[in-house]
């Protein structure tokens, strides 16, 4: 039997949670699992009860009359506060978290987002300001493929000795089901048939996501078309190149307190990935070279990649390909950061 998870909206309008209270909800009943540690997460519209607490609307019906979640300032003068999720269990590759945030108030405090899991705990995002702000901000949220058991715990830490406030509304959890089994043939062209008899596209194919739900999207024998690189081995056929200022360096969660804390392959502290390494330079330029495609590109050829650019102003990354050693670069891709605490 298969469990998953089914499109969660929360819009916090029939339940109030207070800790130790259980409030019954027939719409809301998943709700009735989050708890509070330390600082209170309440419900609350117009401000909150409290002064210096809450945004004047919500999020939902952008009135004083909308209700909306808010750390409450009800013991001490700094502190944190923590919300859970229900356990949910067996989220697909395409699992997005969605929700909005106000964070009001000139270095308030921050709001993190952590997945915990049955064999990890870690942060997917942190919003922070650093300066005041009066508008609800939207935040998407990757958590991916997960087996087994997760939950989503919304961690808020602030200071009440400045002006500010700290609220979430509108949690949405979407693409999180895995395919469903069917017994109709799969698209030849277009789709791919799972082992556990589920049709993907064929673009999900070879792209380190368990998007079958079984793996069989990912095996080796698959993927023999494919040129892959996870980095937990080395740097495949990538070199550093001589023309730049600072080289690419393979690290992992453990080793960085610089980068992310875990790969995006194993999605653990253990995993490998390559990041920018530090430099003398105002300004870091790190080129990396791939592999070489004797006779050129075919019509359908295309590029896959996790990448991570988060901090304040991190910089550029951009993708490029060159028709000769040492000849120009052809650049037909940029990013520009910070995209959030999380692999894109």
């Amino acid at each position: 039997m298969e469990i998953s998870i089914t499109s969660y909206h929360s819009l916090f309008k029939h339940l109030y949670i207070k800790q130790g209270t259980h409030v019954p909800s027939r719409k809301m009943l998943w709700l009735d699992q989050w708890e509070e540690i330390r600082f209170t997460w309440a419900r609350g519209r117009q401000q909150s009860p409290e002064d210096n607490t809450g945004p004047f609307i919500d999020h939902t019906s952008l009135s004083p009359l909308g209700y909306y979640m808010y750390l409450t300032s009800d013991v001490g003068t700094q502190g944190w506060g923590s919300l859970t999720s229900p356990t949910l269990h067996n989220s697909a590759a395409g699992c997005d978290l969605h929700f909005w945030v106000h964070i009001s108030g000139t270095d308030v405090g921050y709001l993190d987002v952590l997945l915990d899991t049955d064999y990890s705990s870690r942060r997917l995002l942190r919003v922070e300001r650093s300066f005041t702000s009066a508008e609800w901000d939207r935040n998407i949220v990757p958590i991916g493929r997960v087996t087994g058991a997760l939950k989503i715990e919304f961690r808020a830490a602030r200071s009440f000795a400045v002006e500010g406030a700290i609220a979430i509304d509108d949690i949405l959890f979407s693409g999180c089901n895995l395919p469903l089994n069917t017994s109709e043939p799969c698209d030849e062209v277009y789709e791919f048939r799972c082992d556990r008899n589920a049709c993907i596209p064929q673009k999900q194919l070879c792209d380190f996501s368990d998007d079958c739900g079984d793996f069989s999207d990912e095996k080796n024998e698959t993927c023999t078309e494919y040129e892959q690189c996870d980095f937990e081995s080395g740097f495949c056929s990538f070199v550093n190149q001589d023309t730049d200022n600072v080289d690419w360096i393979r690290s992992s969660g453990l080793e960085n307190d610089d980068g992310p804390g875990f790969d995006h392959t194993l999605l653990r502290s253990a995993g490998s990935y390559l990041y920018i390494g530090d430099s003398p330079y105002s300004l870091n330029n790190a080129v990396l070279a791939g592999p070489i495609f004797e006779g050129g590109f075919s019509s359908g050829c295309s590029m896959r990649i996790w990448f991570y650019i988060h901090g304040d102003n991190p910089g550029t990354l951009s993708f490029g390909y060159r028709t000769e050693q040492g000849g120009q670069e052809n650049y037909f891709y940029d990013f520009w950061g910070p995209f959030g605490d999380h692999w894109m």
